[in-house]
């Protein structure tokens, strides 16, 4: 019985230290792409007569982590104040970021009703 549970306690061992070193990289892309999501959160758009609109949005990360908003492409304009007032200079947490890198994302935003 001292064995089973010595060997029990062996492959549980195994099997954390297993998936610990099994997890997935993390991607930077997808985290600058949530941590955006997260940020602009949902503008209210039925209180300009739209149900949904898409914005092409280029941006990069700077030296200091900061987001530096390049380009906002949309035909709402209530939506540049609204997008560069959310993004403009926040500090993203992760130190993976290139900041050479330009970032190209489509925001497709849906009015809820």
């Amino acid at each position: 019985m001292k064995t089973f549970k010595i060997t029990f306690a062996i492959a549980i061992a195994l099997l954390i230290s297993s998936t610990t070193f099994a997890t997935a990289p993390i991607n930077p892309h997808k985290t600058v792409r949530k941590t955006v999501a997260t940020w602009l959160q949902a503008p209210d758009l039925l209180e300009h007569g739209i149900n949904e609109t898409t914005v092409y949005l280029t941006f990069s990360v700077n030296k200091r982590n900061e987001l530096e908003v390049r380009e906002i492409d949309t035909e709402q304009e209530f939506l540049i104040p609204f997008i560069l007032e959310r993004l403009q200079g926040k500090k993203m947490k992760t130190t993976l970021i290139n900041p050479e890198v330009v970032y190209n994302i489509t925001i497709s935003f849906v009015a809820e009703k």
